[in-house]
């Protein structure tokens, strides 16, 4: 009972890996015991439960959603063991329950966001988005932070993506000879997206106008 009151203490210290390896041992050790096997080994399962919403969260962090969501929903199948083998506290099964649940349904819309950003949907994603904001009421502030960073990301691709319409047009302004419309597009741009690459364009074509006029 020694090493099985050192494994609470690792828990509760979050030494989660420890407390695992040692509790396993003890179920190992003590197949069968009323005692030991099955509060062991279902702490052993609590355990790894929380090694996975630890790893969940840093798939979030580093904007990995479909793969946290999955770690998530990893961990609720680990609690459903834990629960089926007994002889631990209901109370903290359905704590951690709840909050692989209220996580995982972060990261799985959160991925569509990122999806429907790919692909260059950017009114579903910012309405993705919206919603997030107005159903998932349990977020962490780890989450709060994520979700303003996806908003952002979202008129960055937006941004990108209208700049680049724009470059294609002006090129097609250009190749049709039309110099003075595309600079004209250009410039229009530019008072709306100051881009490295819309400076360098119109200086560019400035310069081409100035050359053919000298040489006109």
């Amino acid at each position: 009972m020694e090493q099985f009151r050192e494994g609470r203490k690792l828990y509760t210290a979050e030494k989660y890996v420890a407390a695992q390896q040692l509790f396993q041992t003890l179920a190992d050790q003590w197949p069968g015991d009323p005692q030991l096997d099955a509060p062991s080994r279902s702490r052993a399962l609590v355990c790894e439960t929380q090694l996975l919403l630890a790893k969940g969260n840093r798939f979030n962090k580093a904007f990995q959603f479909g793969q946290a969501a999955d770690t998530f929903a990893q961990a609720r199948d680990v609690l459903d063991k834990a629960e089926t083998v007994g002889g631990i506290n209901p109370d903290l099964i359905k704590t951690l329950r709840e909050e692989a649940q209220n996580r995982e349904s972060f990261s799985r819309p959160a991925q569509s966001v990122m999806d429907l950003t790919a692909k260059g949907d950017f009114n579903a994603a910012r309405l993705k988005v919206r919603q997030l904001k107005e159903t998932q009421t349990r977020r962490s502030d780890t989450e709060d932070k994520l979700l303003n960073e996806l908003a952002t990301r979202i008129e960055d691709q937006a941004d990108r993506a209208q700049v680049k319409h724009v470059l294609e047009q002006a090129r097609q302004l250009e190749a049709d000879g039309q110099l003075d419309k595309a600079l004209a597009v250009l410039t229009d741009a530019q008072a709306h997206f100051n881009t490295s690459e819309l400076r360098d364009r119109v200086r560019q074509l400035n310069r081409e106008i100035k050359y053919q006029k000298t040489m006109a």
